[in-house]
């Protein structure tokens, strides 16, 4: 019996291991494809813009090498420089607490995040 549970712990193991490692890369590929084929159109008031912002990326959720040109996701350096962008922030996910709404909140260190949620 006790061989059986490790074999069955093993078998566990490395299941969960082989998930972690394998399904976020085959998930981010299959998911974020770039769909652009050949040359972009560019347009004639594109040279104008001063430069360009992104706001908002969530690439810091996917284990990739920005610095790589790659065929899947929306932000790598390459392609970033080819557009002329100037700014990028990168942003990482969280979850506010059901029933917790910053508004709720009067401390100051909250003031921007009761800004942005606004009920």
């Amino acid at each position: 019996m006790k061989k059986f549970l490790k074999i069955l712990l093993f078998i566990l193991i490395t299941a969960i291991a082989g998930f972690f490692l394998f399904v976020p890369r085959y998930l981010d590929q299959t998911s974020n494809k770039v769909t652009l084929s050949g040359a972009p159109i560019k347009n004639v008031w594109y040279d104008s813009i001063p430069f360009i912002a992104d706001l908002h990326c969530d690439e810091l959720l996917w284990d990739r090498n920005l610095l790589k040109k790659i065929n899947y996701g929306h932000v790598d350096v390459p392609r970033m420089q080819q557009a002329n962008m100037a700014f990028q922030v990168f942003t990482i996910v969280s979850k506010v607490p059901a029933g917790s709404a910053p508004s709720a909140c009067h401390s100051p260190r909250v003031s921007v995040a009761r800004f942005i949620y606004q009920e």
